[in-house]
């Protein structure tokens, strides 16, 4: 398969960059990058980052269709507003042939690349999942990414015998087990050899951070930046920490929007080709989507989870509206137009 995330990040990254706004090499320890951020405001690391930029993005937006198959997840992470969260739920799990249905549309549509998102939803069983990723193989072209949290090996190895290409793999902070620390099923999680084990089976890593957990220093933040840096990457997904309205009623997302372009920035100063997300929720404003692309973001995540179903209910901080696709679609392209960018779905 062909795209946005052929690239690895061991062809030329992790190599000493020299950065014109500061003496010296942006090296890719923790202590270095954070040393980077704290000096340098985000507006001289976007220009560092505009003064250089020669990559094949120039000019192009690459794009990447998200679907979230289902919201019910066996753990209850309180940072989370799927099943797991406190608060009523919407709860919904697709059929197998409903999600085959909608990504052939996706890819008649023009989309080549694909995210299969959900929690650890035990309904869809290992080898229904296979099945699924086996019928998206036989009747698209589209590359297909799982996002599905952690998983065996033996399930990890079954869908990649099955035709998936990558897995979103978000890396969590040394030292901070998002489960036992901020989870109600206690189980412990070994992950460090995850992103190993994964390249081992095939697959294209792509690196996934949330900005902004409850209980994570700067320090921290840069010490899970840098450890996952060492991996060889396809693909690097930002998000910002999305606060529950009843869990979490006084943390603000807003606050962490800085934290997450600076770390676009200083992510595009050490690899100039490697596809770098558009932080969500960044990609619904003009402003939020113009600060990304200036940070150094080549890659613009489309909701096409279908309008009937809903991630976020009444009872978060965050309103989304149902939308179709093609107005997703359509709004996007014109954010990409108003910064002098064009879309590119394949």
């Amino acid at each position: 398969m062909g795209g946005i995330f052929n690239h690895k990040a061991g062809e030329d990254n992790h190599t000493a960059v020299p950065l014109a706004v500061m003496p010296g090499a942006l090296a890719t320890s923790s202590s270095s990058l954070l040393n980077l951020y704290q000096s340098h405001s985000l507006r001289e690391l976007q220009q560092e980052v505009m003064r250089r930029q020669g990559s094949p993005y120039t000019g192009k937006i690459d794009t990447c269709a998200s679907v979230n198959i289902s919201n019910h997840c066996r753990f209850a992470c309180a940072h989370c507003d799927w099943q797991g969260g406190p608060g009523a739920k919407r709860l919904y799990r697709m059929k197998l042939d409903e999600i085959v249905a909608l990504v052939q549309k996706l890819d008649h549509q023009g989309m080549g690349h694909l995210i299969l998102q959900s929690g650890y939803d035990v309904a869809y069983s290992p080898t229904m999942i296979a099945s699924l990723i086996e019928r998206i193989r036989a009747t698209t072209s589209l590359h297909i990414t799982l996002a599905m949290g952690d998983r065996p090996i033996e399930s990890l190895k079954l869908w990649k015998d099955a035709g998936a290409d990558s897995y979103l793999f978000r890396f969590d902070p040394p030292g901070y087990n998002l489960y036992s620390q901020i989870a109600s099923h206690g189980e412990a999680h070994h992950r460090q050899n995850t992103p190993s084990l994964l390249y081992d089976l095939g697959y294209g890593i792509i690196g996934g951070m949330v900005v902004g957990l409850p209980g994570v220093s700067i320090d921290r933040l840069f010490e899970n930046f840098a450890l996952a840096l060492k991996n060889e990457l396809d693909g690097f997904v930002f998000a910002l920490f999305q606060p529950n309205a009843i869990s979490n009623p006084s943390l603000n997302m807003n606050d962490n929007v800085e934290t997450a372009l600076k770390l676009v920035s200083l992510t595009r100063l050490i690899d100039s080709n490697l596809a770098i997300s558009v932080p969500t929720p960044l990609s619904e404003t003009f402003r939020g989507f113009e600060a990304s692309i200036r940070s150094g973001s080549s890659l613009l995540l489309l909701d096409a989870t279908p309008s009937g179903y809903q991630r976020y209910t009444r009872n978060t901080s965050l309103h989304r509206r149902s939308r179709l696709f093609r107005a997703v679609v359509e709004n996007a392209t014109k954010l990409a137009q108003r910064t002098g960018y064009e879309l590119r779905l394949r």
